[in-house]
């Protein structure tokens, strides 16, 4: 056998090796595309990623939106308050309410009765303590459609550092296309909490125990094409 033909026997023989090696490669490699089909195809995960291109997020306008309470004073009438510092999110599901969700934090520093004496008072040790703790905050962990205009939201209220489940009924106000290319849309909700539940339990006499909190909320839909304004 010549030179010629030996390089060409050997080539011929590397050529014959790298196909078997290509062709027993083939099982492993349809296996992982199978693998990667079946992973992209997974009822649990299409069904999350529905659910996500289906909700529609909110950002809580805090200059449109109120944190309101009122406690009794000696039991026989009411102070009255605000906090001026609220944010939140709001996702919603229109085709399947119970994949929507409500989060809500508010500063508890920003609390104001409109006597400053009094406020100061509800910011230390004996009420708020808003130090220690500087938020107040709502989480859902489920939503109910009971009508059109109304549901029910469960979910985690904490406090003072306690945290408790609640259920609020929620009013759906309306929503609107406003002229500068913003959408938005109104809620409400009132529930009431016994502060003592949550720690605060001073002068439990003059200031009574149970508080009723008030929110109205404005909130406005997340799209990159929204103009921010200030009004």
């Amino acid at each position: 056998m010549n030179k010629k033909m030996k390089i060409t026997t050997i080539v011929i023989l590397l050529l014959i090796g790298v196909g078997v090696i290509a062709l027993s490669a083939i099982p492993k490699i349809y296996r992982a595309m199978d693998a990667s089909y079946q992973k992209a195809t997974d009822p649990i995960l299409v069904k999350h990623i529905e659910q996500i291109a289906a909700t529609e997020t909110y950002t809580v306008d805090a200059t449109h939106s109120a944190a309101l309470f009122q406690v009794k004073h000696f039991g026989i009438s009411f102070v009255s308050g605000r906090f001026t510092d609220l944010s939140g999110t709001i996702g919603v599901d229109r085709e399947n309410l119970n994949n929507s969700s409500v989060e809500i934090v508010i500063r508890t520093a920003s609390v104001n009765t409109d006597l400053k004496e009094r406020d100061e008072h509800l910011r230390n040790a004996d009420f708020l303590d808003v130090k220690k703790y500087p938020t107040m905050s709502f989480k859902s962990s489920q939503v109910r459609k009971i009508n059109d205009n109304l549901g029910e939201i469960t979910g985690s209220f904490t406090l003072h550092g306690v945290t408790k489940t609640i259920t609020t009924t929620v009013t759906f106000l309306g929503e609107v296309d406003v002229p500068w290319g913003q959408h938005r849309a109104g809620f409400e909700t009132s529930f009431n909490i016994k502060r003592s539940d949550y720690g605060m339990d001073k002068l439990l006499g003059p200031a009574g125990d149970n508080i009723q909190i008030i929110l109205f909320v404005e909130a406005m839909r997340i799209d990159n094409s929204e103009k921010k304004v200030s009004d």
